[in-house]
């Protein structure tokens, strides 16, 4: 009978929630429906996007890039015109607009009543626009000049063990033309590729990377925005060479005999040139002047020729005892 009580009562509970949970779904629907057929007024931001500016012209101040319009309407349509119906995209082209010259320079007045049929594309049918802010763009240009620039690689580059860089990270092309005002041009040295991450390089690499541009397109313009990277990558292998010291003394009338008159180098060698190799292509030195000499009786070796992409890890020893031989 207790269990007969207490599976009863559970559902009744279960009923009574549901007959709650019932009215409350009905009452936030209805408050919705009130809220949402009710006028309200509200702001849309709109990008605005110039196209085609004059090839002669760049502008001297950034141009306004966002419209606010205020629209009144019915809560449901606002909400699809917010989140389902057209985009929030304005586009301004050049080439139906008239520019302006006298002695203050270049200018462009653009109303904005002239942007309404895309403005209404993005707006719910029965809408009431309240205001355009702002009702005009205005815009200042100045006459172009062209130079060209070098192209500043950003790139950070990590190799797998036994992996390094065997040659210089080429670049095409190396250098661009810019377009922008003179006092823009007089400042500019470079431009600079995006920031570019690369790690446990094993394997050659070739992409292409954008460039980043340091004003708004209407203010400079580059002759290409992006530019090819080969980054070389070859697998090192570890060599040691015995070279001769070779003593350059000051005085044609000095002997000098080191101790010893061998050195052992311990470089890294791409392996695909391993074979060619040889200890011919070092050059380890000292210099040994008479009126100087140290009181040591020791002198550093200092290596003045090494294979371009060989990386040299230690010389042993790295200094040497020497005699004067009179």
């Amino acid at each position: 009978m207790d269990n007969a009580r207490q599976n009863q009562h559970k559902v009744n509970i279960r009923k009574k929630l549901s007959v709650f949970l019932l009215c409350l779904f009905l009452s936030v629907t209805m408050w919705l429906f009130i809220k949402l057929t009710r006028d309200y007024t509200v702001d849309f931001h709109f990008t605005i996007e110039y196209r085609h500016y004059p090839k002669n012209l760049v502008l001297t101040e950034t141009p306004d890039s966002t419209l606010s319009v205020g629209v009144n309407a019915k809560g449901f349509e606002l909400i699809s015109a917010r989140y389902l119906h057209g985009s929030h995209h304005l586009l301004v082209d050049f080439k139906d607009v008239h520019i302006h010259h006298n002695q203050g320079g270049y200018h462009a007045h653009i109303a904005t009543s002239q942007l309404m049929q895309q403005i209404s594309q993005a707006l719910p049918a029965s809408r009431n626009i309240a205001y355009i802010s702002p009702d005009t763009l205005t815009l200042h240009f100045t006459e172009a000049a062209r130079k060209k620039v070098a192209v500043k690689l950003n790139l950070k580059a990590s190799f797998r063990k036994q992996f390094q860089l065997y040659d210089r990270v080429q670049i095409k092309p190396d250098s661009i033309y810019v377009t922008a005002s003179r006092a823009v041009l007089d400042t500019l040295r470079f431009i600079e590729t995006r920031q570019i991450s690369r790690s446990n390089l094993d394997e050659n690499q070739r992409f292409r990377s954008a460039l980043i541009l340091p004003l708004k397109p209407g203010q400079l313009r580059i002759s290409r925005d992006s530019i090819e990277i080969f980054i070389p990558v070859e697998k090192y292998t570890e060599a040691t060479l015995t070279v001769p010291v070779i003593p350059q003394q000051t005085s044609t009338k000095l002997a000098v005999k080191t101790f010893p008159d061998k050195c052992a180098i311990t470089c890294l060698v791409p392996l695909r040139d391993f074979r060619s190799v040889d200890a011919d292509l070092f050059s380890v030195i000292v210099t040994i002047d008479p009126i100087n000499i140290p009181g040591s009786k020791k002198l550093k070796l200092k290596l003045v020729k090494s294979p371009e992409r060989v990386k040299v890890l230690k010389i042993v020893p790295d200094e040497v005892e020497f005699i004067i031989l009179k």
